[in-house]
């Protein structure tokens, strides 16, 4: 937070890398978060201790690693910037990058399993 000048609460600085993690500065009194958020020390100036609030997502820069390494559809990260802005908007397909589960570890069974489970949940809305 100090590092990206975040002295004011209500600031936010975000650092991405393989996962994705946001502080945003909550002041000097401790929150207690509703969205089951982090709360944290951000720094410590003079005595003054100021706190901050963390969210977490585990796979962000392993999302387009995976797009390259395991579908082969880039080769390489950089080139997911020209390719995503060729088109207006996504066509109304998501993309849910839980590689570890929503903050859980996982492995190929949950995956196919939850594929499985998204043709069942689409066959329930056709009822």
């Amino acid at each position: 937070m100090v590092g990206q000048a975040c002295f004011a609460p209500g600031m936010v600085k975000a650092t991405l890398g393989t996962g994705c993690f946001v502080l945003t500065n909550a002041g000097k009194t401790a929150p207690i978060s509703k969205q089951r958020l982090l709360t944290t020390v951000a720094y410590c100036l003079d005595g003054a201790v100021t706190y901050a609030v963390e969210g977490s997502i585990f796979n962000a820069g392993t999302a387009v690693q995976w797009l390259r390494d395991r579908l082969g559809l880039l080769d390489d990260a950089e080139q997911s910037a020209d390719l995503s802005a060729s088109l207006d908007d996504t066509a109304g397909v998501y993309f849910v990058p839980a590689f570890t589960g929503l903050g859980r570890d996982t492995g190929p069974a949950a995956i196919v399993r939850a594929a499985l489970e998204s043709v069942a949940y689409q066959l329930n809305d056709l009822a």
